[in-house]
């Protein structure tokens, strides 16, 4: 339950990124914000995210770490490392889960498991393995010498390339992301146009069931290491301001069109609501400033 989004920028060879704190855990089976950013440094120009269960995530991404940070690897080939470890992370489970109780591995189940267990058993383990989903979907993105790259991995081990549509988004809050960047994203925009159209999605995601409220902002070049955006950076302080002239603006368009559709009597109706609301705000934002 959480919300992580991706965005590229070719014509500038940046690639954007935010996420929320919220963690999620299997077993323990818990939910909290965290402290420090959910984000992991693959190498220096390329970041992973993880939406669902993190301790997973990251041991998967730990594991490849190791190895892309020696050989400089390009982002594809850094993906089909990450998809190669969430495959064997999922068979390890499945494993534990349904096999080594009967004293066998998956390549026994495979050669010989027809043979050494009754055929109900035999059948509601394959299938198990056929449909088991890992609860962890993962984005890696950066930007190497061929430019900016998106790849997202899902179960059961499939990798996805998002550079043609130019963005990706995973977690409880991506459905309202993806819509939010649809509305705002194109390839040839500015680099600050590029972070507000991510910044944005992270903050409608806000709504979703699971996404926390603390945002971390950030991109990744070519000419120099993954970038941060402390959220009191002028950058990020003009975007929220930004994104409240939004907000009230869609209010706004909102009211106008109640007007329109409304009678005469309820027009009258309509506009007391709304200034007894405005009264009401105006006097908590007043006790606000005296306490």
């Amino acid at each position: 339950m959480t919300v992580c989004i991706v965005a590229i920028n070719q014509k500038h060879r940046v690639t954007a990124f935010a996420t929320d704190r919220m963690v999620t855990s299997t077993f323990p089976p818990i939910e909290f914000e965290h402290s420090l950013p959910k984000l992991t440094q693959i190498s220096n120009h390329c970041i992973a995210l993880s939406a669902g269960d993190a301790i997973k995530g990251k041991e998967i991404f730990d594991a490849v770490r190791e190895t892309s940070q020696k050989a400089n690897l390009p982002i594809a080939q850094i993906a089909e490392q990450v998809k190669e470890m969430y495959q064997r992370k999922r068979l390890q489970i499945l494993e534990a889960q349904l096999l080594r109780s009967r004293g066998i591995n998956h390549q026994i189940f495979i050669e010989a498991g027809a043979k050494l267990l009754p055929p109900a058993v035999y059948s509601q383990i394959d299938h198990a393995f056929a449909t088991f989903m890992l609860p962890l979907e993962l984005i890696i993105a950066g930007v190497d010498e061929s430019g900016p790259s998106i790849y997202g991995i899902r179960n059961p081990g499939l990798v996805d390339c998002y550079n043609s549509i130019g963005f990706h988004a995973i977690g409880s809050g991506s459905m309202h992301a993806l819509i939010s960047l649809i509305q705002t994203y194109a390839p040839v925009i500015s680099v600050v146009e590029t972070l507000y159209a991510v910044f944005r999605a992270q903050r409608v995601a806000q709504v979703a069931p699971g996404v926390g409220e603390e945002t971390d902002l950030g991109m990744v070049c070519s000419t120099e290491k993954v970038k941060y955006f402390d959220e009191k950076t002028e950058l990020i302080i003009k975007f929220n301001e930004l994104y409240e002239q939004e907000k009230d603006a869609r209010k706004d368009l909102i009211t106008k069109w109640k007007l329109a559709t409304l009678s005469v009597d309820e027009k009258g109706k309509f506009v007391e609501q709304i200034s007894n609301r405005n009264l009401q705000s105006e006097t908590h934002k007043t006790k606000e400033k005296v306490e």
